[in-house]
Parts: structure tokens; sequence; C-alpha cells
């Protein structure tokens, strides 16, 4: 019987193209700070930037009472965090938490594994673009 070997770099690519799948299939219905985390998240990389309430209230189109309570619950929720730190009359910014996961990010455990020694390459399944994991310097 031969025997199969899989190395970090399968590992890699198997959670890159089924992570998001599995994540999905086990929470199949978003709730309400989830939609707000992944809206938080849309709208800060495409204005390369944290978000605030007129932010949401514009790309929603909704009041500034309901883009605020939608903030204010998902960060006490943890799937979104606050960036800038509260002083009188500033306005509260915004990014999105990491998201769920399914398999641990492969980067932050090929960090971690330190039995693994050099360097993992390997081709991204969906960009096609090379990627490498090395490891950091102490």
């Amino acid at each position: 019987m031969k025997r199969l070997k899989v190395d970090f770099a399968d590992f890699a690519i198997t959670a890159i193209i089924f992570d998001h799948v599995f994540v999905e299939s086990l929470n199949p219905h978003k709730t309400a700070h989830e939609l707000t985390r992944e809206e938080v998240e849309r709208l800060s990389n495409e204005k390369k930037r944290p978000v605030g309430v007129k932010d949401l209230v514009r790309a929603l189109k909704i009041s500034r009472d309901q883009a605020s309570r939608k903030l204010r619950t998902a960060a006490a929720a943890g799937t979104i965090s606050r960036t800038n730190r509260p002083e009188k009359g500033n306005r509260k910014l915004y990014v999105a938490a990491s998201a769920p996961r399914f398999a641990p990010d492969p980067e932050k455990l090929f960090q971690e594994l330190k039995i693994i020694k050099g360097r993992v390459r390997f081709v991204h399944p969906i960009t096609g673009k090379e990627i490498e994991y090395r490891r950091e310097p102490k």
C-alpha cells in the first residue's frame, strides 16, 4: 500500500480553497453583527481607511441613529473594533475584525510551527500568484 504524503503547502492550498466554504456551511444565516462586519470591511477596503457612521449612512441609506446602533452592537459583539481612542467630540472609526475561520490561517500557523524549516512556496489556487512563507525574524 502506497502512502500519501501531504506537506504544508498542500495544507495551505486546501485551507485557501475550502475555509470559506466550511465557515459558510456551519453558519448559513449571518447575524446582523456579521453583516455589519462585512459592510465595514468592504467600505474600509474601498476607502483605504477606517469607517465611521457617515460612511455607513451613505452606503446603506439608513439614518444616523440606525448606523450608530449597528456599529455599536457589532463592536460589542466583537465583529468590528474601534481604531481611535475616545476623546470628547471625536468621531468613532472602525475596522472589521478578522473573518471567522474553520482552519487556522496558513501563514500564521507556519510562523508557529518551528518544525518546518526554511520556507514554503506554492501557487495560490485562485489568483495564480506565487505565495511564499518565511520565518519571521525575532
